[in-house]
């Protein structure tokens, strides 16, 4: 992924003996070569901090807005990061979000009794109006490939006006995912907006900023700290809303690796209820991607997108008619941070009321992969006149994966193997899991290892252990077991 800075400015060192056992660094705050406070008279807070890029304590320094200048005491020789953030009003905002001004250089006082004296470049926290504003949470993820906000293309990318701009240059920095940057287009313009009609695809996205120049020639501005679902970040990240296909390598997905509007034995007809809760106090739109059984979910999938209003929750008695006007069974996912998901799959009971199982999301801890977990082992598969038991593997990555599944009696003695391919997004389930890999007809206190032998995919793997007479299921995760006390 392209990665962009603030600029560095220049650093002079001017040597003065003295008898101090600790450098000091000073120097006046800039603003297009003038005083910054003569451009920004209504700067109300100033803060200037020395963070050591090796382990110890930050350092604070002093402004003094009446004369626009700065100082900072007690730096050894060593190197340290230094920020400068202004905060201006009205409106009031905190320290470092959009609207304020900063500076920030690497410097290095080169022994214990240097005078440092640099003056600072300060650069004005542009705000982005179009096609997002920069102010609000943005819906996606800071850092993960594909889990951006969406737009539609072409975007007038456009920003508020910055005070002595003369001239403005817009990037966008066209990124393959997997992969960093591709391509890079710039648009040099008078205005403070630029038309960018160059989408992405698929799993592309774009990385924009936008470079401010001033009378002097020299960049004015820089982006702000973007508040993305997950993490705040340096950098606006979109992507399409109309690239082609599914895409892959989703963090923010939320996984229901069962779902049902189907038939099932002894007369029942099996549905699953599902709810999603928006945690955010911001309205939201959700995407909602269905996987049939058995199929190859880059190629073979319904979607639809729902609207959640602000802390608030839906509910779908039978998701899979009411969102797609299906029937069969396969996998639910959900794409977005900050979403709590519970589903319930059921059947009308013979006397009034319903039994089933509660299905919940995939958990994070529970995903196997080739790269780092790859096995999970889990008991109490029951094969027999009384239980039957039923494994369920579930692809979540968007790749091609091997999964080996192998079954031991009580003792574990291995009985017997198999190997399954899943393709991207796959989801499978092995009925009478025991009989089917083993030929273990009677089998109980049995016991399951699911292991990822090959491919890139990333599986989530469960247990349905069925009462017979009854049909009575019970739902157990298969997940690599860890410690949980004190």
């Amino acid at each position: 992924m392209k990665r962009f800075s603030l600029p560095m400015v220049a650093l002079v060192l001017l040597l003065t003996p003295m008898t101090a056992d600790s450098a000091d660094v000073t120097g006046v705050l800039l603003y297009d070569d003038r005083p910054v406070a003569e451009v920004f008279p209504d700067i109300t807070v100033a803060v200037i901090q020395a963070n050591p890029w090796e382990p110890g304590d930050q350092i604070d320094g002093t402004v003094d807005l009446a004369t626009s200048s700065y100082s900072i005491s007690g730096l050894g020789a060593a190197r340290y990061g230094l920020s400068v953030y202004l905060d201006r009003t009205p409106p009031t905002t905190n320290v470092g979000n959009p609207g304020d001004l900063q500076a920030y250089i690497n410097i290095e006082p080169p022994d214990a009794q240097a005078v440092v004296e640099q003056d600072l470049d300060i650069l004005y926290n542009y705000h982005v109006v179009s096609p997002i504003d920069a102010n609000a949470d943005l819906d996606g993820a800071g850092l993960d490939c594909t889990a951006h906000p969406a737009v539609d293309y072409p975007i007038t990318f456009a920003i508020e006006p910055v005070p002595r701009a003369a001239n403005y240059v817009f990037f966008a920095s066209l990124n393959s995912c997997p992969g960093g940057s591709a391509d890079l287009i710039e648009i040099p313009t008078d205005q403070t907006s630029a038309v960018i009609d160059w989408g992405t695809a698929d799993e592309d996205f774009q990385q924009l900023w936008v470079q401010c120049v001033g009378a002097g020639g020299s960049n004015l501005c820089t982006g702000t700290t973007y508040r993305y679902n997950d993490a705040h970040v340096w950098g606006l990240m979109l992507r399409d809303s109309d690239s082609s296909g599914r895409g892959s390598h989703r963090t923010d997905a939320v996984v229901i690796p069962a779902v049902a509007s189907a038939s099932g034995a002894q007369g029942t007809y099996w549905t699953s209820a599902v709810s999603v809760t928006n945690l955010m106090t911001t309205d939201r739109t959700i995407d909602v991607t269905y996987t049939p059984r058995g199929v190859n979910g880059l190629s073979t999938y319904q979607e639809t997108s729902i609207t959640l209003p602000a802390s608030s929750q839906l509910s779908w008695s039978d998701v899979m008619d009411e969102l797609f006007s299906a029937t069969g069974a396969g996998a639910l996912e959900f794409r977005g941070h900050q979403l709590a998901v519970t589903s319930r799959t059921s059947t009308p009971g013979s006397e009034e009321g319903s039994y089933g199982q509660g299905i919940p999301p995939i958990q994070p801890e529970q995903i196997l992969e080739s790269s780092a977990t790859d096995s999970a082992t889990m008991g109490g598969v029951e094969e027999g006149e009384t239980f039957r038991t039923n494994l369920g593997l579930c692809e979540v990555w968007g790749e091609n994966t091997t999964v080996r599944v192998t079954i031991y009696d009580s003792a574990l003695n291995e009985l017997g193997f198999q190997d399954k391919q899943l393709r991207p997004y796959e989801n499978i389930q092995i009925n009478q899991v025991a009989k089917t890999v083993a030929g273990a007809n009677n089998l109980s206190n049995g016991i399951v290892k699911v292991t990822v032998t090959s491919g890139s995919g990333r599986i989530g793997a469960y247990l349905s252990v069925v009462d017979n007479a009854t049909g009575d299921p019970t739902y157990i995760a298969i997940a690599p077991q860890a410690p949980a006390g004190g």
